[in-house]
C-alpha cells in the first residue's frame, strides 16, 4: 500500500497538455517583454532594483544587504527588515549562471505563467470538464492586473499569488506534502502573506480538508507572529516593517487597527465608497464577469490584501497597475471555476444542456467579458495599448547606455538615477539624488526624474528641482563630468566628499548656487529682412552661473541650454511668446563662452521689429526670469515682394 501522503499525479491528457502550452506561452511572452522594458530602461529602483541589489549582494556573501533606502542619518540594516523576502534564497543558483536583474525577470514570469497548470486541474475538477477550465485558464493569463503585475518590475508577492494557486491544487489533489512546499513557498515570499494563508487554510477547510486547513491557517498565525513580532523588529530595530507605515492612521500596531475598526467602521466603509476604490473593484471582477463573488468560500483567499489595500493610505495600492492586487487576483481566479458551476447548475438544466457544455459556454462568456473590458477601456487588450507599447521599444538612446555603464570600476560604489539602478551590480548603490560618498554618478538626462518628484525644491518643479540637484554637484566640484552624450551623464568624484546638504533630498536650506545667469550678445544680424525669410544670427552666450550649460547633443530631449529668440512689435509691446530655439553646439563650462551661428524665422508682416534674445534651459527656466540680462536689437522686416 502507497504511503497515505505520497503525491500521485494522473497520466497528462490533451487537456493537461493544453495548459502545458499556455503556461509556457504566457512564460515565454511575458519574459520577452519584460526584458524588452529593461532594456529600455523602463525598470525602476523601487523594486527591481532593490531586490536585484539584495539578491546579488547575498551571493557575494553580505547576507541581504542593500543601500537604496539609504538616506541622510539612516542606514537600514538588510532587507529583511523591510520584508520578509527569504523567497529570493531560491535565485541564487540562477544567479551563478545570469548574476543580472533579468534573471529575476524571467523567474518571475516562469512561476506567474506556472500557475497556468494548477488553475486548470482545479477548474477541470470543478466544472468536470476539459473546456471550461481552459476557458478559465485564458481569462486569468488574458488579465490586465495580471499583466502589470508581472510587467511592474520584480515583486515576491506576485509569486506568491502563483504559489497559492499551487497550494488551493494540491490541497484539492490531496496531496498533504506537496500542500506544505507549496505553503511554505508562500509564506517564504513576504510577511503579508501569512494573513492570505490563513485565508487559504480556511477555504481547505470548507472544502472539506478540515485537519489541512486548521494546519495551513496555524502555518499563517505562527508566521504571521514570527515575522512582525519577531524579524522584522530584529532585522529593524525600532522601525519594523517600513511598508506598516502605511496603516498608521487606523493605528500603531496590527491589534490597534484591528481594534480601531471594531470601534469606528465607517472609515472602512467610507473607503469602499470613494470613486478609485470603486473602480478598483470593478478593474479586478469585471473580467471575470464577477463570477468568483458567487463562491466566497474561495475569495477568502484574498480577503487579507483586500483589506490592506482598503486601508492604506498609499493609495497605489487601490489600482490595478502595480503587484498589491496579485493575491486579490489569484483568489478571483480561484473562485471562478466556483462559480462557473453555480451558473452551469442553475442554467443548464433550463436549457437542456450538458452541465460540462453549460460550463463551457459561462467560461466562454467571462473571456467575452475579460476581452470587452479591456477594448471598451483601452481600445485593445491592455498591453497592446499605449503606454504599454511604447514601453517595449528599445531606441538607440538606450543601446548607448553601456557605454557609460561599463566605464565605472566594478569595485565603485555608484548613485545612479533611478532606471539605471537595476542595471547595476554592486555593493554600494544610491538613488540619485542620494549621492552620498559615491564614486560615480550616473545619470540620465532625459530619462525619468523619480524620486525628485516626490520632494521637489521649494517653489520649483519637480523637473527644476532634478536640474538644480544635477546642478549643485557640479558647482561644489566634487564631481567632474567623465562623458556626456545623448542625455547620458557620467560624473566621477574629484576630490574630497560633498557636504550633505549640497545634494540630499529636500534640501534647500543655506545659500543655493547661481545657475541661471549668463551674458547674451548679438555679435552678427542684418537690419534689413524680407518678412517671413529665414534671417542669419550669431550670438555669444558667457556662461556667468556656477553651473554647466549643456547642449543639445549631451541633453537632446531636456535641460539643453540655448537662446530663444522672441518677436515684438515696439508699438504695442506684444509678439511671439514661444521662442525660436538656437541651441549651443558644445558643452558651456561656468565662465566659459560659446559662439551660436544658426537662423531664426523673420515676422510675416512686414514693419520695425524688435528681435528680443532671452537664455533658456528646456524644461527649467528662462534666465531673465531669474535676473539675467537680455540682448535685443532693432530689425525693419520689408514686403517679401521688394525683394
Amino acid at each position: 500500500m502507497a504511503p497515505a501522503n505520497r503525491v500521485r499525479f494522473p497520466r497528462l491528457d490533451r487537456g493537461d497538455l493544453g495548459a502545458f502550452a499556455l503556461a509556457l506561452s504566457y512564460a515565454v511572452v511575458f519574459s520577452v517583454l519584460s526584458l524588452l522594458r529593461h532594456a529600455a530602461f523602463e525598470t525602476h529602483t523601487f523594486d527591481l532594483g532593490l531586490h536585484h541589489q539584495a539578491t546579488w549582494n547575498t551571493l557575494h556573501g553580505r547576507f541581504f544587504q542593500y543601500t537604496l533606502l539609504s538616506t541622510d542619518g539612516y542606514d537600514p540594516p538588510i532587507l529583511l527588515g523591510d520584508h520578509v523576502n527569504f523567497i529570493l534564497l531560491l535565485a541564487l543558483p540562477f544567479y551563478r549562471l545570469f548574476e543580472g536583474a533579468e534573471t529575476l525577470l524571467v523567474l518571475q514570469a516562469l512561476v506567474v505563467g506556472s500557475a497556468a497548470f494548477p488553475l486548470f486541474r482545479v477548474a477541470r475538477e470543478v466544472t468536470g470538464g476539459a473546456a471550461a477550465a481552459l476557458l478559465l485558464v485564458v481569462v486569468y493569463l488574458l488579465n490586465p492586473a495580471l499583466h502589470a503585475a508581472n510587467l511592474f518590475d520584480f515583486h515576491a508577492i506576485v509569486l506568491a499569488a502563483a504559489f497559492l494557486v499551487w497550494a488551493l491544487f494540491r490541497a484539492q489533489a490531496g496531496g498533504s506534502f506537496s500542500l506544505a512546499v507549496a505553503v511554505a513557498l508562500a509564506l517564504f515570499c513576504q510577511e503579508n502573506v501569512a494573513l492570505a494563508v490563513v485565508g487559504l487554510g480556511i477555504s481547505v477547510f470548507l472544502l472539506g480538508r478540515r485537519r489541512a486547513g486548521i494546519a495551513v491557517a496555524a502555518a499563517g498565525v505562527a508566521w504571521f507572529a514570527l515575522c512582525f513580532y519577531v524579524l522584522l523588529p530584529h532585522f529593524n530595530p525600532g522601525v519594523g516593517s517600513n511598508a506598516f507605515s502605511r496603516y498608521r492612521e487606523f493605528g500603531a500596531t496590527p491589534g490597534a487597527v484591528v481594534l480601531g475598526l471594531l470601534r469606528d467602521p465607517s472609515r472602512l466603509i467610507s473607503r469602499l465608497l470613494e470613486p478609485g476604490t470603486r473602480d478598483w473593484l470593478l478593474s479586478i471582477f469585471a473580467p471575470f464577469g464577477f463570477v468568483p463573488l458567487l463562491a466566497p468560500q474561495i475569495l477568502v483567499v484574498g480577503a487579507s490584501e483586500l483589506f490592506l489595500n482598503l486601508i492604506s493610505s498609499f493609495p497605489f495600492q487601490r489600482t490595478i497597475d502595480f503587484q498589491y492586487t496579485a493575491i486579490l487576483l489569484a483568489a478571483a481566479a480561484l473562485a471562478a471555476p466556483w462559480g462557473t458551476r453555480a451558473i452551469a447548475r442553475r442554467v443548464g438544466p433550463r436549457l437542456r444542456l450538458h452541465p460540462r457544455r453549460a460550463a463551457a459556454i459561462v467560461a466562454g462568456l467571462i473571456l467575452v467579458c475579460t476581452i470587452g473590458f479591456q477594448v471598451v477601456r483601452w481600445g485593445t487588450l491592455r498591453i497592446l495599448a499605449e503606454p504599454y507599447r511604447a514601453s517595449y521599444r528599445v531606441t538607440d538612446h538606450h543601446r548607448r547606455a553601456p557605454r557609460f555603464l561599463s566605464a565605472v570600476p566594478p569595485e565603485a560604489s555608484v548613485s545612479a538615477q533611478d532606471t539605471i539602478v537595476p542595471h547595476l551590480n554592486r555593493h554600494a548603490i544610491w538613488c540619485f539624488p542620494q549621492v552620498r560618498n559615491a564614486d560615480a554618478v550616473l545619470l540620465d538626462l532625459s530619462g525619468g526624474i523619480f524620486p525628485v518628484s516626490l520632494f521637489p525644491l521649494r517653489g520649483q518643479s519637480p523637473e527644476a528641482s532634478y536640474y538644480e540637484y544635477v546642478q549643485r554637484l557640479l558647482a561644489h566640484g566634487a564631481y567632474r563630468i567623465e562623458d556626456a552624450a545623448d542625455g547620458w551623464l557620467r560624473l566621477s568624484r574629484a576630490r574630497g566628499l560633498p557636504p550633505a546638504d549640497a545634494i540630499r533630498p529636500g534640501a534647500d536650506g543655506g545659500p543655493p548656487p547661481v545657475l541661471f545667469r549668463a551674458d547674451v550678445q548679438i555679435v552678427e544680424a542684418p537690419f534689413l529682412v524680407p518678412a517671413s525669410s529665414r534671417m542669419p544670427l550669431v550670438v555669444e552666450i558667457g556662461n556667468l552661473s556656477e553651473a554647466v550649460f549643456f547642449s543639445r547633443a549631451e541633453a537632446p530631449t531636456a535641460y539643453a541650454t540655448g537662446v530663444a529668440a522672441y518677436w515684438i512689435d515696439p508699438a504695442t509691446g506684444t509678439g511671439d511668446d514661444r521662442g525660436e530655439r538656437l541651441w549651443l553646439p558644445a558643452r558651456v563650462d561656468s565662465g566659459a563662452r560659446a559662439t551660436i551661428r544658426g537662423e531664426v524665422t523673420a515676422p510675416a508682416e512686414p514693419g520695425l521689429w524688435l528681435l528680443y534674445l532671452d537664455v533658456v534651459t528646456e524644461r527649467v527656466a528662462r534666465f531673465s526670469e531669474k535676473g539675467s540680462p537680455t540682448a535685443s536689437m532693432p530689425v525693419t522686416v520689408t514686403s517679401a515682394s521688394s525683394r
